[in-house]
């Protein structure tokens, strides 16, 4: 999170911008025995604070998994073999499962591995920045204390020192033998390490289920407005240039 209020002096200054009066200690209230507030806990978000976390939730929690479910309907009428081993695998799930949940989908790997590949070929956050916090040497370049270092994801996702055919949609380069046998930081849709992306498992779980509650009753077809090649646009994240138009056909 932001950095909310330094102190609790600006609460009591009666600061118009923070979250909420009910926050702040009631007057004449007397705190439960051992809940004292700290400092750290009287402080409050701003309204600017607020907005950018929202910006946040909306970009990072919103436009990514939309733009992924786009790529994975694209790719999947793109590619009808494909398409074909996920309905086999999503009919067996449904003869066995009524409701789906967080537990029984584990039980759909080729879906996952639709989704590995879509994130590969079409990653939302093609790109992403972190800064240096000491002095470092890596592969022979220095790099100072407070360098801004921007990873090129797109470009490392379809290097075909470690991709093979690249540009192919291929989901079984996701089985667990292959994942195995690559690079660990080949594959960085969520970027790596303690700067993780903290929703990737929220957003990986949205993207199966949405996909699987629509592939139990449809099938995704290529129709006379689909875009081949699927154009792009990269701004704050990849999406498709002019939305992806495919044609939805009942089962």
């Amino acid at each position: 999170m932001l950095d909310a209020c330094d102190s609790a002096d600006s609460l009591a200054a009666g600061c118009s911008d923070v979250l909420g009066p009910s926050a702040a200690p009631r007057q004449n209230e007397v705190p439960l025995a051992g809940t004292a507030l700290s400092e750290k806990a009287q402080k409050m978000l701003t309204e600017d604070e607020i907005a950018g976390q929202a910006f946040l939730f909306l970009i990072a929690g919103y436009e990514t998994t939309t733009s992924t479910l786009s790529f994975a309907t694209y790719l999947l009428a793109t590619n009808p073999e494909c398409q074909e081993k996920v309905l086999q695998e999503v009919d067996e799930f449904s003869a066995k499962h009524m409701i789906p949940d967080h537990q029984n989908v584990q039980e759909l790997p080729y879906l996952d591995m639709v989704i590995a590949e879509t994130l590969r070929m079409y990653p939302p956050a093609f790109r992403f920045t972190r800064e240096a916090a000491k002095d470092c040497i890596v592969l022979g370049q220095h790099i100072p204390a407070g360098a801004v270092i921007e990873t090129a994801v797109g470009h490392l996702h379809h290097d075909p020192e470690f991709w093979p055919e690249p540009e192919k949609f291929i989901p079984e380069r996701f089985t667990e033998e292959a994942k195995k046998e690559r690079h660990p930081f080949a594959y960085l849709p969520f970027g790596a390490g303690p700067r993780g992306c903290l929703g990737m498992k929220m957003g990986l779980l949205e993207t199966k289920m949405t996909l699987l509650r629509i592939l139990q009753k449809f099938q995704f077809k290529t129709c006379p407005d689909t875009e081949i090649p699927l154009q792009l646009k990269s701004k704050a994240t990849l999406g498709p240039k002019n939305g992806v138009y495919i044609m939805l056909e009942s089962r």
